[in-house]
């Protein structure tokens, strides 16, 4: 893996500092911002391409609920140092989403599960170019700081 990333969505960008101050502890080092907008159709994309028979339309229930809740719909990509940086950061995932929790959004068509919409996104190892890409493609990129 080259270039690892995550992305600060809309719920975790007031908790940036934090959230900064939090990997720096864990010695994960974030070596470059991205600003993205529009987040809610870039997220659509992520969501939209799983194989689950009903991904569209779930995919599409979550892009209506950021739109919902964060009418900014801007999000940041945070570059990662290193390989092992991003290992850190999935190793510590669970915990850091217990400090920097999401929003619990319920059921959101009959038969789901309840879904939430979380402060952070990590891409699977294996859908990290895939996911890059995908933002690239939907979303107006601010250059790195």
């Amino acid at each position: 893996m080259k270039d690892a990333f995550f992305v600060l969505t809309p719920l975790g960008l007031p908790q940036a500092n934090e959230l900064a101050a939090a990997l720096a502890v864990l010695q994960i080092v974030v070596v470059a911002r991205e600003s993205l907008s529009p987040w809610a159709r870039a997220a659509t994309s992520l969501y939209a391409r799983r194989e689950a028979a009903d991904a569209q339309v779930r995919a599409a229930a979550f892009e209506a609920r950021w739109r919902e809740l964060c009418p900014e719909d801007r999000a940041e990509r945070w570059w990662l140092r290193s390989p092992e940086d991003y290992a850190r950061l999935i190793a510590h995932k669970a915990s850091l989403r217990t400090r920097f929790p999401g929003v619990a959004l319920g059921v959101a068509h009959a038969g789901w599960p309840p879904f939430r919409l979380h402060a952070f996104h990590v891409p699977d190892a294996g859908d990290m170019v895939a996911e890059a890409a995908r933002l690239d493609g939907y979303c107006l990129v601010a250059g790195r700081r």
